[in-house]
């Protein structure tokens, strides 16, 4: 853990030439504040000085500390549901399975990040349900309970019903 005053030493001795670090102090009512503070070697009527660059970063240390407090909700949420819970892709793969696929599929969670639903589906379906899951997607409309068997790994078949709800971002 570094502080300004050590920023400033070796600023001034030239051991950094030029580094950001994050303060956080707390303002009269007691809130967390935060900024980034730059520092650079300079030169002020012919004495070593250093200029420094001071922004306040406090919302978006705000934001960062909401956002992860709702992830870590949401996660409580999923992993203790009954239901599988899984987010695919633009291209249909896996980016999230929950832990549930373990009682109802037979997988580890990681075994099917990066692939598509279509490789665990009956292959006597995977023709009819690519078809209408495209046409699904592409209408960016929520669905469910669409149904389709799916193959355990341990061979025998799963009918499940799936609903989804499209959540559209830039990437």
């Amino acid at each position: 853990r570094r502080s300004i005053g050590d920023l400033l030493d070796r600023t001034l001795t030239g051991k950094t030439p030029s580094e950001v670090i994050t303060v956080r102090w707390v303002d009269s009512g007691g809130q967390p504040l935060w900024a980034e503070v730059r520092e650079v070697p300079s030169t002020w009527r012919g004495k070593p000085a250093i200029m420094a660059l001071i922004r306040n970063i406090t919302g978006r240390r705000r934001a960062e500390e909401a956002l992860k407090s709702s992830e870590e909700r949401f996660r409580g949420l999923v992993e203790t549901t009954s239901d599988w819970v899984w987010e695919t892709d633009r291209n249909g793969r896996y980016t999230y399975v929950s832990p549930k696929i373990r009682e109802i599929l037979g997988y580890e969670p990681g075994a099917l990040t990066g692939r598509t639903p279509f490789e665990f589906m009956h292959p006597g379906e995977v023709r009819q349900l690519r078809r209408t899951v495209r046409a699904l997607v592409e209408s960016c409309l929520p669905f469910s309970l669409l149904e389709n068997t799916w193959v355990h790994r341990d061979g025998h078949p799963v009918v499940l019903a799936a609903s989804a709800v499209p959540i559209l971002a830039s990437d």
